[in-house]
């Protein structure tokens, strides 16, 4: 058998029920792994109020556990937030520039400021019951998601809620840049923003499933979500050109 090591423990009451993703660390040795924690499968499912979370984990190959005083917390600073002419509420986190109490600054990958980070969290503490249950997309340098926010019924009851989530996939911040068209003017601008920060979350209506995103050949992309209530769509920024990955191909017949 291989060796093996546990990489990082979550808190009591936080379980993995997605696949977790994983990308080469962008400025380090080593790998940083992408998870959410949460279950929908028991009837009692509905009811747990468990604070959940969503992790950025650097796995530098030392076969070291990483610990959660390790990791830069990150925050929800508004949630449900109206934007002018948009038909979803939006959430914001913290951004790069926040000060260190709301959640900002960078993590300090190479301990320049004393230790060591091993990456950065946050809690999804202002709407009970919200967790993730589906699998993450790595798409530029963003980590998008969803959320899933169960009503209080009986399991498989309709209703619930969801938040599409989209966070700088190094720092677990804000995306940098205005990264969905949530007014649908289609710009992507300020106008888009909250209070000048470019939002994190869409909520949706009903349950989500884990996106859908299609690049166009504008040069924009389309997150379609499926809930248990309706099928929804998003203007997302499109794929960056420099990202290193396959954006069309040819078939030739031989």
């Amino acid at each position: 058998m291989y060796p093996h090591h546990f990489l990082f423990t979550a808190d009591t009451g936080q379980v993995i029920t997605a696949q977790p993703q994983a990308i080469k660390h962008p400025t380090q040795a080593g790998n940083l792994v992408f998870f959410g924690t949460g279950k929908y499968i028991e009837a009692t499912d509905n009811s747990d109020v468990t604070v959940q979370s969503y992790y950025g984990i650097w796995d530098d190959k030392s076969n070291s556990e990483v610990l959660k005083t390790e990791l830069r917390q990150r925050k929800i600073l508004s949630d449900k937030t109206s934007v002018s002419g948009a038909g979803f509420t939006a959430r914001v986190t913290s951004a790069l520039t926040d000060d260190e109490s709301d959640g900002g600054g960078y993590v300090d990958w190479g301990g320049n400021d004393g230790s060591v980070e091993k990456g950065w969290y946050f809690d999804f503490s202002t709407i009970a019951a919200e967790r993730v249950i589906s699998e993450s997309i790595v798409r530029n340098k963003e980590i998008v998601f969803t959320t899933i926010i169960p009503s209080e019924g009986k399991a498989c009851d309709a209703g619930g809620e969801g938040v599409l989530m989209a966070l700088d996939l190094e720092y677990g911040t804000a995306p940098k840049n205005t990264l969905f068209d949530i007014n649908g003017d289609g710009d992507f601008n300020k106008t888009d923003d909250v209070n000048n920060n470019p939002i994190s979350g869409i909520h949706v209506d009903g349950i989500p499933a884990a996106p859908l995103i299609l690049d166009n050949p504008s040069g924009e992309s389309e997150a379609y979500i499926n809930t248990t209530e309706k099928y929804q769509r998003v203007r997302m920024r499109g794929a960056s050109v420099d990202e290193g990955t396959r954006k069309s191909w040819v078939q030739i017949f031989l």
